[in-house]
């Protein structure tokens, strides 16, 4: 900071100009067109947060139109963790207009604090989203699993990770809010003076908090599934589901890199698998009902009724030809439907081709 206030105002404009890391050896920085992962980068996030976003639709859809019952616990918490991760998404669209898995000796000192703020304000929006998206997670395996507080121990294990997250993240976010002096210091290096806490430190903590969550929000489901009376092929299935999100979750990112603007942004990508995974693992659950209530509609029933009257036509006139017939007869009648079908058409040597009915779905044969 001295040798900066020293500086002339030229020499510090050129230091403003010039990158905010010194290159490696040979390497020119690129300030206009760098390299980046920026089309890499927004193919993981548009895929996971659409998939996320149509699958929360789906277990709206179900609770509120099939099921009618929502829950203010499971799906309020879980609507409110997609909030947030949908808020990251667009943060994250943001970002890559400005440095997109850029190298930092690629970006002027005067434009990486713009990066670092946006980092700052995801790291914010991150606290609320993993952690309404694991509390509906929790909430619905001890509706499912241990809906009388039964075992006890399984019940309590589970509220003290509820609780253990909480004062985590409402810590995480004081201390990014007020535990710098001026809070531009957070993510503006260019800042002189003032005051504020190991950043580097915080972020650790706060992976090694998510992945022991992660952790015993996997675990706790598989001592459950493993007690139940089902056949052991259930079991794996009912397993393998609540496993994915934690699987996923797991990850610590490494703050202490040099190349800060690079690494930051590769490490960051895990987040939105890992929020979309949740996200699906906490809807997994009313999948059949959904899937029921789809095979029950007029429409879906209607589509697949005609298929099958497709395939089964198709069929028919394939071994009709595998038999040697492979032209029509030359004399073809109509015959007269019953109702609201639309009629059947019967060769003279007896072969039939099945007609469509609109009440049945289903052909007639002679």
């Amino acid at each position: 900071m001295a040798q900066r206030a020293s500086l002339t105002p030229q020499q510090r404009q050129n230091l403003l100009d010039g990158p905010a890391l010194p290159p490696p050896p040979g390497v020119i920085p690129q300030f206009d067109h760098p390299p980046n992962l920026g089309t890499l980068s927004i193919a993981v996030e548009i895929t996971g947060f659409l998939i996320a976003t149509i699958i929360l639709c789906m277990r709206m859809y179900t609770r509120i139109f099939v099921i009618r019952r929502f829950s203010w616990g499971v799906d309020f918490t879980l609507i409110v963790g997609w909030l947030a991760y949908a808020a990251m998404f667009s943060l994250a669209c943001a970002v890559g207009d400005v440095a997109p898995g850029v190298h930092q000796w690629d970006i002027q000192l005067k434009n990486v604090g713009e990066f670092f703020y946006y980092f700052y304000i995801g790291a914010l929006l991150y606290a609320p989203a993993v952690f309404f998206i694991r509390l509906s997670i929790i909430l619905q395996y001890l509706q499912i699993f241990v809906p009388n507080k039964e075992p006890f121990k399984i019940y309590l294990t589970a509220q003290m990770l509820i609780w253990v997250n909480a004062v985590f993240y409402i810590l995480y976010v004081f201390l990014m809010i007020f535990g710098f002096s001026p809070r531009r210091k957070a993510w503006d290096p260019l800042v002189e003076g003032g005051s504020g806490f190991d950043m580097v430190a915080l972020h650790v903590a706060c992976g090694a908090i998510v992945a022991a969550s992660d952790l015993g929000a996997l675990i706790l489901p598989q001592i459950s599934v493993w007690q139940l009376q089902m056949t052991r092929r259930k079991k794996l299935q009912i397993s393998a589901i609540f496993m994915v999100g934690g699987l996923l979750g797991c990850t610590v990112i490494n703050h202490t890199r040099v190349d800060k603007t690079y690494y930051t942004w590769i490490e960051a990508q895990w987040v939105f698998p890992e929020l979309a995974s949740g996200v699906i693992v906490a809807c997994v659950p009313v999948f059949p009902k959904f899937f029921g209530s789809l095979r029950q509609t007029w429409t879906f029933s209607r589509l697949s009724s005609t298929l099958q009257t497709l395939l089964r036509r198709s069929s028919r006139v394939g071994s009709n030809r595998s038999a040697g017939k492979a032209s029509l007869p030359h004399h073809v009648t109509l015959k007269p439907s019953t109702g609201n079908s639309i009629g059947t058409m019967r060769y003279v040597d007896g072969y039939t081709i099945t007609g469509l009915s609109s009440e049945t779905g289903r052909g007639e044969s002679g």
